[in-house]
């Protein structure tokens, strides 16, 4: 597999990394080739050739790649080749300045052995996600003292978060969800993540910006406030699918870069914090199936962005304000069913969403008859408002593009 221009740069700035490591010997140790061996085999990787003190360095340039001098392996790339069985426990005998590990992408099995924690300092890259790697997260991982990106998403990993991992100083990517793992949410990340980015250069944008992601596991717990101190750095917050409860924390109104807020599926209650009006970037805004209750806040009709309101299946008991209607074009989809929802529709909405494809008001407690405005949405596609108490009639020439309407059990309508 050919590596991605952006793969090629990260390996190289790996191999200047390497290039102030203490020089060891003139070659590849005997032990170091035996152990890749004992790798190919127990992966099937699909080689015919052996690994030896000639070929070591030069026979895989896309998979194998070694440091100055070619005095030892700094990286293993092993992505997507379609490799399968379990990862060696000699691999963690590899310890002389191995820099990048990565066998995302494949179908590999069993546990990730605890021994790999021996590759300590040097480890920048542990790439496993996209396999069946089963088993725990160990906590002697905390070795990898200079790890920036740890991905071990899309797993069927166990346990809890080892708090162990917050001592690490330079991670940039920490990525473990699509897994099923157990425990809170540790507060020490908040501080942790904020001290790394304190510390880099304010104007690289690349650096500046980066997603916490624990979604789809069975964490439990609440959201620590801690983790309003990430400020402006987060641009997505994505704990879905999980067991987590309390309420949202108000102070999250720092987060004023966020773009994508996804904490569906959860047990969350109390109501929706007006300060999250700080977000002026929000593009997606997903709480469906929690127990919110309150109101819509009105404060929300300050986002220019927002493009997916979900809130469904919920305890929301006000009515829709009007003020959201200055969402304009940006707006794409409104889903509000299964709440406690009063009121009418909003004349004001219909003539400014022109994009609004989408909109669920299904199972409330709605009234009133639809203004002519109310119901202009020239490019709606699917409007669903049954089980609710609207009145007089619906416009015969509406909604040229519509594909779903419900709007059954509406006594009055």
């Amino acid at each position: 597999m050919m590596l991605r221009a952006e793969e090629l740069v990260a390996i190289g700035l790996l191999l200047l990394f390497a290039a102030a490591l203490p020089e060891g010997a003139a070659a590849v140790s005997d032990r170091d080739i035996e152990i890749l061996n004992e790798f190919f085999s127990a992966v099937h990787f699909p080689t015919a050739i052996r690994a030896n003190q000639t070929n070591v360095c030069t026979e895989w340039p896309n998979n194998v790649i070694c440091g100055p001098r070619e005095a030892y392996i700094a990286v293993l790339n092993f992505s997507s080749l379609g490799l399968y069985g379990t990862l060696p426990v000699s691999l963690g005998q590899l310890t002389t300045g191995l820099q990048s590990f990565a066998v995302d992408g494949n179908e590999l099995s069993g546990q990730v052995p605890n021994e790999c924690s021996q590759w300590g300092s040097t480890l920048q890259e542990a790439s496993f996600y996209s396999n069946h790697f089963s088993g725990t997260l160990p906590p002697s991982f905390r070795n990898w003292t200079s790890v920036v990106n740890f991905r071990f998403q899309g797993n069927s990993l166990t346990g809890t978060l080892p708090q162990q991992y917050s001592e690490w100083k330079n991670v940039q990517v920490f990525l473990v969800s699509n897994n099923f793992l157990s425990g809170t949410l540790p507060p020490e990340v908040g501080v942790r993540l904020v001290a790394i980015f304190d510390s880099k250069d304010r104007n690289d944008k690349q650096l500046s910006f980066w997603p916490f992601t624990r979604a789809n596991n069975s964490l439990t717990g609440t959201l620590p406030p801690e983790y309003s101190v990430w400020g402006s750095h987060l641009n997505s917050f994505l704990v879905n699918n999980n067991s987590l409860s309390g309420t949202l924390p108000k102070d999250y109104s720092t987060w004023t870069n966020i773009f994508w807020f996804y904490v569906y599926t959860n047990n969350f209650t109390g109501s929706l914090p007006p300060e999250y009006s700080s977000w002026q970037g929000i593009l997606r805004f997903v709480v469906r199936n929690n127990s919110l209750t309150g109101v819509l806040p009105p404060s929300y009709s300050s986002w220019p962005f927002i493009n997916s309101f979900n809130a469904i299946d919920n305890y929301l008991s006000s009515t829709l304000p009007s003020g959201f209607s200055s969402w304009g074009s940006s707006i794409v989809q409104i889903l509000l069913s299964s709440n406690a929802l009063v009121g009418t529709l909003p004349s004001s909405w219909g003539s400014s969403m022109t994009n609004l494809r989408s909109m669920s008001l299904a199972n409330n407690q709605f009234s009133g008859a639809f203004s002519t405005t109310a119901l202009a949405f020239p490019k709606m596609i699917m409007l669903t408002i049954s089980h609710n108490n609207f009145s007089g009639t619906l416009p015969s020439n509406a909604w040229q593009a519509l594909y779903v309407l419900d709007a059954q059990n509406n006594t009055h309508l």
